[in-house]
């Protein structure tokens, strides 16, 4: 069954014939191309019941509306995660000032040592946050590539385990956070839809990593020498 709206909205002297249309007999039954939004556009095709039918054109127009929006959202979401992974590309930033290195390449500015130094009593370390950030990206990774279902079983409070490391373990973990950082860059530079739980999952690794690089930068400040602990 279709949508009643949609329904209503199809060609109906073609609804009424049983068999598939071609695009040249369509155009001939009265679709021709129009200009929308300065693009021009040809009647595409939905399927309902088994056969193609032609949209009526507020479906066309509606439909190139929705990928101009997809589209304005995956760049600048794609733009936002740069500039949190990788710095602000040049003088163009919304989170970061201009010249900031972004969260991969100070981390590879800090040793083990400090990765590793709790800020207070009970609190997490650099480590901690980057191996929390990494295990996150790597569970959207899983849902992009089609897992059904990769939070079932997952189990965050040990991806807050990791609190010291030694060299190799540190550069192993930054290398991982890379890893997955990439490969979720990738899937939003080229997924070509949106719908609600994709875009929202999208835009929260954005914010939660926002989140956690203010954090480790707020460790990063309180180990400067001179700097007066409230919690020590």
């Amino acid at each position: 069954m279709c949508p009643g709206d949609l329904r209503g909205s199809l060609n109906r002297r073609d609804a009424d014939r049983g068999r598939r249309r071609s695009l040249s007999a369509v155009r001939s039954a009265g679709g021709a191309a129009r200009e929308v939004s300065g693009r021009r556009i040809r009647p595409t095709t939905v399927t309902c019941g088994g056969r193609d039918k032609p949209t009526s054109r507020r479906f066309l127009h509606q439909d190139i509306v929705m990928n101009t929006t997809d589209s304005v959202f995956q760049r600048a979401l794609s733009n936002m995660l740069t500039e949190i992974f990788d710095g602000p590309p040049g003088q163009e930033a919304y989170l970061h000032n201009p010249g900031d290195p972004g969260l991969l390449r100070q981390l590879d500015t800090i040793g083990a040592s400090a990765a590793s130094k709790r800020p207070m009593p009970g609190k997490p370390t650099i480590a901690a946050h980057i191996d929390h950030v990494r295990f996150g990206l790597s569970i959207l990774n899983r849902w992009a590539a089609g897992e059904a279902n990769p939070w079932a079983g997952a189990d965050w409070n040990a991806s807050w385990q990791r609190t010291t490391v030694s060299e190799d373990q540190w550069r192993a973990l930054r290398d991982g956070l890379c890893h997955e950082a990439d490969k979720w860059r990738k899937v939003v530079a080229t997924r070509r839809s949106w719908d609600d739980m994709s875009a929202a999952a999208a835009l929260s690794t954005a914010a939660h990593t926002a989140y956690h690089v203010g954090a480790i930068r707020q460790i990063l400040a309180a180990q400067k020498p001179g700097h007066q602990n409230p919690g020590q």
